[in-house]
């Protein structure tokens, strides 16, 4: 295929793609939730694996850039949502700190290469374009079809919780399958000025990018708003849990609260992504 042609074709089925993969659909609203009483986890034990897994998403930045410069990005983006497809239905068979810690790593793993390899992929194919055919505008429309989505889908998983507590498991690992058959059909773009990406070089990026920030008042200012608007973002996804710990078969309405916290939340989210 032609390039031009399969940059266009790139652009097009870009937004239905991060509609489906940008987030874990049927996920978040429950699985504070399913690890602490469907599969007997401490609370404890739970935030410390999350804790752990953060620190799993920093470690891997380089080594997925890396990966991704190797296979490319539309191999990246297949490979990075089955294995968090394989992660979230591995959270069935979890058990303890250990198997907790090692799912993360996978799901880690997995949003490092579909989130890198989802930018490059975008950003060689909208390259000196402008307008409806620019990044920013082809990303904001697929995170607007993502954050109606999410919406949509976190009304329901309270609802699908009830019928089984697997059921909304078993669906938001079935949404990343469908979002690497949808990658699937990406077409993969050679960029024409890639350079070799080495360990070293990536690091000293990152240095680079460090020490911008901590000279231009403008981005100091840009990091500290983002940060805020994330605090109140990840503050309530910590009451959507403590929520979820109170939730029974007879209060279903209480999935409602939940729902609107977490679509309170997304919004707070979508500001921040526009500010930056």
């Amino acid at each position: 295929m032609r390039k031009d042609i399969a940059m266009k074709y790139n652009r097009r089925i870009f937004p239905v793609y991060k509609a489906f993969a940008w987030d874990a659909l049927f996920y978040h609203a429950i699985i504070f939730l399913f690890l602490t009483q469907t599969r007997g986890l401490s609370v404890p034990t739970v935030l410390y694996a999350e804790a752990v897994y953060r620190i799993f998403l920093i470690v891997l930045q380089v080594p997925c850039g890396i990966l991704i410069k190797k296979i490319g990005s539309r191999k990246a983006l297949i490979i990075g949502n089955l294995l968090v497809a394989l992660q979230i239905g591995l959270m069935i068979f979890v058990s303890n700190f250990v198997h907790l810690v090692a799912v993360f790593f996978i799901c880690a793993l997995g949003y490092g290469l579909k989130e890198i390899g989802q930018h490059k992929l975008i950003y060689d194919s909208v390259k000196s374009k402008k307008g409806k055919f620019s990044y920013a505008s082809i990303d904001a429309k697929g995170s607007s079809f993502a954050y109606i989505l999410e919406g949509i889908t976190s009304l329901f998983t309270g609802f699908l919780f009830v019928i089984s507590n697997y059921l909304p498991i078993l669906m938001s690992s079935f949404m990343f399958m469908l979002s690497a058959l949808i990658a699937y059909r990406f077409e993969e773009v050679e960029s024409e000025d890639e350079e070799k990406i080495t360990v070293k070089s990536a690091i000293k990026s990152m240095q680079q990018g460090l020490g911008h920030i901590a000279r231009v008042q403008e981005t100091q200012s840009l990091v500290l708003v983002h940060s805020n608007i994330w605090w109140f973002f990840s503050n309530g996804y910590y009451i959507s849990k403590k929520l979820a710990c109170r939730f029974t078969n007879e209060s279903r309405v209480l999935w409602t609260i939940v729902w609107c916290v977490n679509n309170i939340c997304r919004f707070c989210d979508s500001i921040s992504r526009k500010i930056a």
